[in-house]
C-alpha cells in the first residue's frame, strides 16, 4: 500500500497539475500585512503551498501572486468528499478506516499542495496504528517534496524510547543519509539510543542545532534535550530551565518536547510536575493523537504516584475513552483495571 502511494506521490509531485474544475476550486488565503498593517484576505485558486511560499491566482483576474509561507494566517478550501469523509474518521479516531480512505483519495486529487496534506495526514494514521516504519516513510516522501515543509509538525519522531526493530533501524539509518535535513532528523531521532549509531544521531542533530531553519532546529533541540535525559547529566534546575524554553516556542513545535520536561520532572521524583507536563499533551495539543494517548496514560500513573488518585482514574478514563483504537487508549483501558 505505502509502495503504490509513494509512486502515486512522487511520479506527479515536479508538477503542479490544473486541467480540472476540482483544480480551479475557490480557495481563501488571509495573509499577515508587513508591519502591523494589519491582514487581507484573497480569493482565488491556490496554485501551490510549501514552506518557502504560497501562490494564487486572484479570483477576479490580476497577477498571479506569491507571498512567503510565514504571512499566511489561515487558508480555506474545499476537499474531495472521499477526502472530507477521511477527515470526519479520523475526528472519530477510526484510524484504519481513515488510512483506507486517504489511500484512495490520494490517487484522484490532483492539487499538488493538498496532496502533501493528505500525506501528513497518513503520517498521523500511521503514528495512530503504531506504524513508525510506514509513518517515517509517508513523512519522508512529504519531506522529499516539499523539504520545508509546513507540516513539519507531524514528523513522526519518537518521543517515547521506542526500540526500534530491524527493518526500521535499518531504513533509519538511510534516513540519516538524506540530503533533506528534516528526513536526517527522523533518521536521527529513531537512532538515538542505538549503541552503535548513537554518537552519529548527536553529531547530526548537533548540525541541525546550528541551522538556520527555526522547525528542525527546534526539534532537534528536543532531541538533544531527551538525549541528555537519557544520559542522566542534567539537574533540576535545566529542566526548569527548559520548561521555560519550550514556553517561547510556537505551538505545534511544543508537544514532544514536552514529554521530555515530563520524565525530567519524573527523574527527580516531582510527581505532581510530571503529570501537569504530562496532561498538557491531551489537554492542548489532541491532534498528536498517539503521543496524547501515551502521554495521558503517563500522566495519570504519574498523578497516581503523587498520591492523586481520582484525578489518575479521571485521566485514565479519558485516554481510554478518546483514544481507544490506540495502542496506549489500550494500555490505558487495561492499566484502569489495576489502580485501587
Amino acid at each position: 500500500m505505502i509502495r503504490s502511494i509513494l509512486i502515486i506521490w512522487l511520479t506527479a509531485s515536479g508538477t503542479v497539475l490544473l486541467g480540472s474544475g476540482q483544480a480551479q476550486a475557490i480557495d481563501r488565503v488571509v495573509l499577515q500585512q508587513p508591519a502591523g498593517g494589519g491582514q487581507i484576505a484573497i480569493t482565488g485558486t491556490i496554485l501551490d503551498y510549501t514552506g518557502e511560499s504560497i501562490t494564487i491566482r486572484p479570483r477576479q483576474g490580476g497577477t498571479i501572486a506569491r507571498h512567503v509561507s510565514s504571512d499566511v494566517i489561515e487558508v480555506t478550501t474545499e476537499y474531495l468528499p472521499e477526502h472530507q469523509l477521511a477527515i470526519d474518521l479520523m475526528s472519530r479516531g477510526d484510524w484504519k478506516a481513515a488510512r483506507a480512505q486517504l489511500t484512495a483519495t490520494v490517487e484522484k486529487e490532483d492539487r499538488l499542495w493538498v496532496r502533501r496534506i493528505i500525506l501528513s495526514q497518513l503520517v498521523r494514521c500511521a503514528a495512530a496504528l503504531d506504524e513508525p516504519l510506514a509513518a517515517g516513510r509517508y513523512f519522508a516522501a512529504l519531506v522529499q517534496s516539499d523539504p520545508q515543509t509546513i507540516h513539519a509538525h507531524v514528523a513522526p519522531l519518537d518521543w517515547t524510547d521506542h526500540i526500534p526493530d530491524e527493518p526500521l533501524l535499518l531504513q533509519a539509518q538511510q534516513w540519516l543519509k538524506s540530503s533533506h535535513r528534516l528526513t536526517r532528523l527522523l533518521g536521527a531521532s529513531h537512532v538515538l539510543r542505538d549503541h552503535n549509531l548513537g554518537p552519529q544521531a548527536v553529531a547530526e542533530l548537533q548540525i541541525i542545532l546550528r541551522s538556520d531553519e527555526i522547525t528542525a532546529r527546534t526539534l532537534a533541540q528536543g532531541q538533544l534535550w531527551k538525549h541528555r535525559l537519557n544520559a542522566l547529566e542534567l539537574t533540576s534546575t535545566e529542566v526548569a530551565r527548559w520548561e521555560e524554553t519550550i514556553r517561547s516556542w510556537p505551538d505545534r513545535l511544543q508537544p514532544g518536547a514536552w514529554t521530555v520536561i515530563a520524565r525530567g520532572h519524573e527523574h527527580f521524583g516531582q510527581w505532581p510536575q510530571a503529570a501537569a507536563a504530562w496532561i498538557r499533551l491531551p489537554v492542548a495539543f489532541p491532534d498528536v493523537d498517539a503521543l496524547a494517548a501515551y502521554a495521558g496514560l503517563r500522566g495519570a500513573i504519574a498523578f497516581q504516584e503523587a498520591g492523586q488518585f481520582a484525578a489518575a482514574r479521571t485521566m485514565g478514563e479519558e485516554i481510554s475513552q478518546r483514544f481507544a483504537s490506540t495502542r496506549h487508549g489500550k494500555d490505558a483501558t487495561n492499566w484502569l483495571k489495576t489502580l485501587k
